[in-house]
């Protein structure tokens, strides 16, 4: 018996309805599954496992405290590598700061998208490459917080203007970017033939929008960004703020292509 996938469906039977043939737009970076064969979930505790075996950064100990993570270190300038199926599994990696009010946070580092297919029974391979860019990491200076960070603009038109090619285009596409206030831009996509059909509080609805939210908190000197779905009730039209596909801090001393790439490859886990 010939086997579905799921996106090809998606792609073929749903995601063009009312808007032509979908395998003709834009991909943007949206990965097409090599064939349509049963494959092996990825293991994560043997990414963990071989994580823990790693030599030491410096004086810093692998120790995993919780499951799906593997942290060196526990003050300021810490690394953490988080092993996350939200949207789709992936590696992220993370240094611990502190912002101008004191809080320790957690800065985005890097994202190691995990492939259903292309990593098949290849997770000690995946360890070795993430704990490569964590010795990377760990050799350069903790960016830390910028109490006078004028430039969250520019850098909500370098991700809007990238998102516009690279995003989940299989289930949407870009449809605006919004100033909100000096420090708070949104960018808004539309999901494809009329909305996804998805549970609301119970209630049968559907997505009507996804944002990414970019934000600068002149207080803290730091940079949040969250993506989440914007849902309906059928029939209803009232409008809920769904939970976050992902929510990430970000030191503005962070290079702006660092920020981007590391939200868009978020993105596309979607």
């Amino acid at each position: 018996m010939n086997k579905l996938s799921f996106k090809y469906w998606l792609v073929n039977e749903f995601a063009d309805y009312g808007f032509g043939d979908a395998n003709n737009q834009i991909l943007g970076g949206t990965d097409i599954m090599k064939g349509d064969g049963v494959f092996q979930h990825i293991k994560p505790s043997i990414i963990v496992n071989e994580l823990m075996q790693m030599p030491p950064l410096g004086p810093l100990e692998a120790t995993n405290q919780v499951d799906d993570e593997v942290q060196w270190g526990e003050q300021e300038g810490a690394i953490k590598a988080t092993i996350t199926p939200l949207g789709s599994m992936k590696v992220t990696t993370k240094r611990l700061t502190k912002d101008l009010e004191g809080n320790k946070t957690w800065i985005l580092e890097s994202v190691y998208p995990i492939s259903d297919y292309e990593d098949e029974h290849k997770e000690i391979e995946v360890a070795n490459k993430v704990f490569d860019h964590i010795n990377k990491i760990n050799k350069n200076p903790t960016n830390g917080p910028d109490g006078d960070y004028e430039d969250i603009e520019r850098l909500a038109q370098k991700l809007w203007h990238t998102t516009k090619k690279q995003h989940p285009s299989y289930i949407m596409f870009p449809t605006q970017l919004r100033k909100q206030d000096e420090n708070y831009y949104k960018l808004v996509y539309e999901f494809r033939g009329q909305g996804m059909g998805t549970p609301v509080s119970g209630k049968t609805g559907r997505a009507e929008q996804f944002h990414i939210d970019l934000v600068y908190y002149p207080k803290k000197g730091m940079i949040r960004c969250f993506g989440y779905d914007i849902d309906s009730t059928a029939g209803e039209r009232k409008f809920y703020i769904e939970p976050s596909e992902w929510d990430e801090y970000f030191s503005p001393k962070q290079d702006d292509s660092l920020i981007v790439e590391n939200i868009v490859k978020l993105f596309l886990q979607y």
